[in-house]
């Protein structure tokens, strides 16, 4: 994923990080009147990503304006986030939605993206959520739980092997599905700071 976004992207200097990172969802503050802590002793929450497109992250606080005594905590800011996933169930999904919700809290201005090679849910509308896209690399359903029984123990799994390696043959991914991603990512980047050519030329902004 790191490279695909990479080489696919232009304008990205060496201050964005790409990879599996903890990406910042929310701060809190542990102070108390009774014991105001350092800075407020802040706090932040991250949600563990497969992939960000982001930032590190610098937060410093304190109650004294020279920053005497203050508190420093660093985490990612995730522009754009994506979770992977070998199958999709139901459970994932809805673990998705619940993360997203946060992510966009932290960050609106951020894409996130809910990836899988195999599907194995009934598809439902992402309309009332904050997933921009569940892409399904493979455009494959998972195997019927009758058929993955056959591959339940190693002897199985030896006996049937062809049949799973001939499975996965004819599941190939799809570079459309991918484009899809880049594509939003760089509308992202594009939309960020229009110029006022790019706005006129379109007609909307």
């Amino acid at each position: 994923m790191p490279r695909l976004v990479f080489r696919s992207l232009r304008g990205i200097d060496d201050s964005f990080e790409l990879g599996p990172r903890d990406t910042f969802s929310g701060l809190s503050f542990l102070s108390s009147i009774g014991n105001p802590g350092s800075g407020g002793e802040p706090t932040i929450r991250t949600k563990n990503q497969d992939f960000i497109l982001g930032k590190r992250l610098y937060l410093k606080s304190s109650f004294d304006p020279e920053f005497q005594d203050d508190k420093q905590i660093q985490s990612h800011l995730g522009y754009v986030c994506a979770e992977c996933k070998t199958n999709l169930d139901k459970t994932m999904f809805q673990e998705a939605v619940a993360t997203s919700r946060d992510l966009k809290i932290a960050v609106p201005g951020s894409l996130y993206f809910l990836i899988c090679e195999f599907l194995d849910m009934t598809p439902v509308s992402i309309i009332s959520t904050q997933i921009d896209d569940v892409l399904i690399v493979r455009k494959t359903k998972r195997l019927p739980s009758n058929i993955r029984q056959k591959y339940r123990t190693s002897q199985d799994r030896q006996l049937h092997r062809q049949e799973y390696v001939d499975f996965l043959d004819a599941s190939q991914y799809y570079p459309d599905v991918f484009q899809r991603m880049i594509n939003k990512i760089k509308a992202l980047i594009d939309n960020t700071s229009p110029s006022i050519e790019n706005v006129l030329n379109r007609g909307h902004f």
